[in-house]
């Protein structure tokens, strides 16, 4: 029988739904452009321009070479949809990776309340309390209904600070076994 606590399940995205990869040109991470692009406080276009200063490449293969960094794990349909509970998502994330992600896993689509954690629409990043309570605010739901799952030790602990039941999660196997452990999956 599923944790009866438990209403909503919130997942980060990469790392935990979706695979990194990190071996992308360093010229998105130099400076704070794509901390600010993470937050929404500069558009795609102008993150992009910003990037392009350092990179003899053009912004259409940057744009490319940026949105390849991030992939669904294979297994995210079927997971999601064997889920006994309506999910969110919780995630540092920009527009560009977040709509390229929607595009290929159309089952992300579904999720509760779009914009109840997602860095560039809150203008917050997690382990930041603010994002969690943002994020409790939105849903309308106490801490020890949402069951979060991070591949983040850091974000880890601020959630469970705020109340909410947070486990590590950073492989699919691990992803798995904290939902079976809370009979979330059918």
């Amino acid at each position: 029988m599923a944790d009866s606590r438990i209403q909503l399940v919130a997942f980060d995205l990469g790392g935990v739904l979706t695979r990194v990869d990190k071996s992308v040109d360093q010229s998105f991470f130099e400076g704070n452009a794509f901390e600010l692009f993470t937050i929404g406080r500069i558009s795609s276009s102008e993150f992009f321009e910003r990037v392009a200063i350092h990179t003899p490449k053009t912004v259409a293969q940057l744009e490319r070479e940026f949105l390849s960094m991030v992939s669904p794990i294979s297994e995210l349909e079927d997971l999601l949809a064997r889920l006994k509970r309506p999910f969110t998502l919780w995630s540092n994330i920009n527009q560009s990776h977040f709509g390229h992600l929607l595009n290929c896993c159309p089952a992300l689509r579904s999720y509760e309340l779009l914009s109840a954690g997602l860095s560039f629409q809150l203008n917050l990043k997690k382990p930041d309390n603010r994002f969690y309570q943002a994020c409790l605010e939105a849903l309308k739901l106490r801490p020890d209904e949402i069951l979060f799952l991070d591949d983040d030790s850091r974000n880890i602990e601020a959630a469970r600070k705020m109340g909410i039941q947070a486990y590590r999660a950073s492989a699919h196997h691990s992803l798995i076994s904290k939902l079976k452990g809370k009979s979330l999956l059918a």
